[in-house]
């Protein structure tokens, strides 16, 4: 939609133009065709698609409810019902690891560790490709930066 609109140099004026205000701002918004069309047809396909993901996301948490790991992980700031999903798919049996550090090292989210005779060197998180693979990696990553940009909009908030 934001292509369409700026063809027509239409600037986006609202930072949602998904939500409420912005479907109504579209409303008003004169468009010559085949522009309206292609907007019209955009917006049904936004509505179906969101639709989907929310039935998607209804038979998720209905499946993994009686789930322990599910529940405890949407604990953490910035983790949420599909991150959680994510993270504990990607996990499996949490019993296979015997104590933290191993699920850390296996999602690659532990720093990098060298030793050499009597010198150690420790640095960022190893970014190797463990066992666990990109996923709940790259799932952390992301909670870790919606827990930051909350904590800091509350900030900015006075809350």
């Amino acid at each position: 939609m934001h292509g369409v609109l700026a063809k027509l140099g239409i600037p986006v004026t609202h930072t949602g133009i998904f939500g409420v205000h912005g479907q109504a701002w579209l409303d008003e918004l004169p468009m010559p065709q085949p522009y309206a069309g292609k907007i019209a047809s955009l917006r049904q396909l936004a509505g179906g698609l969101t639709a989907e993901i929310g039935l998607l996301e209804q038979v998720t948490a209905d499946l993994l409810a009686g789930h322990e790991g599910y529940t405890a992980i949407q604990a953490l700031p910035g983790i949420g019902p599909v991150l959680a999903a994510v993270i504990v798919a990607e996990i499996g049996d949490i019993r296979r690891f015997r104590h933290p550090g191993q699920l850390g090292c296996w999602a690659g989210l532990t720093p990098r560790h060298r030793e050499s005779d009597a010198k150690v060197t420790r640095g960022h998180i190893s970014k190797m490709v463990c066992a666990g693979g990109m996923v709940p990696r790259s799932a952390e990553a992301m909670a870790a930066v919606r827990a930051r940009a909350r904590h800091l909009a509350n900030e900015h908030a006075g809350v």
